[in-house]
């Protein structure tokens, strides 16, 4: 179960949204006749070995999509899968899948991604700080010597 999104707060996320076959939030959730609900992936791996629920050992006479459990799931906030490259926005999954069309990290090479990072980074710490006398564009140059703009 690769590519899992990259939850907000995952540690206030409540155990009805988490898979107590891979402890993670559900991904694609399947409800069961018996109305256990499991990620698809690890229902059908469970099902190779059995045909009975996990938790209660009923037989699984039915199972179907959980709409509403989907519905909350994507709900909840997510990273952008650039975070690691230094993208701070986070959001509703169909926020940030609009949103990962136009990130400037999505397709930035490293270098570029790095630089990016730094400077996002600077603009923080100098909008933190407070009674600064320096412009803000000279005070980001002190803190990047290297950064070319245009």
């Amino acid at each position: 179960m690769n590519d899992r999104p990259l939850y907000l707060n995952r540690s206030k996320i409540p155990k009805a949204l988490i898979c107590t076959i891979c402890s993670e939030i559900f991904e694609t959730p399947i409800r069961l006749s018996c109305c256990h609900v499991f990620c698809q992936q690890c229902l059908l791996t469970w099902r190779a070995k059995s045909n009975t629920c996990p938790i209660d050992r009923t037989q699984i006479k039915s199972l179907s999509s959980d709409k509403l459990v989907t519905s909350i799931i994507n709900g909840l906030d997510i990273f952008c899968t650039n975070k690691a490259k230094g993208c701070k926005v986070f959001g509703p999954k169909l926020f940030i899948t609009h949103h990962q069309i136009e990130c400037i990290y999505t397709n930035a090479p490293n270098e570029i991604a790095t630089n990016l990072q730094d400077l996002d980074n600077s603009v923080d710490d100098i909008f933190l700080r407070d009674g600064a006398s320096e412009s803000l564009l000279s005070r980001i140059y002190a803190k990047n010597p290297n950064l070319v703009i245009g």
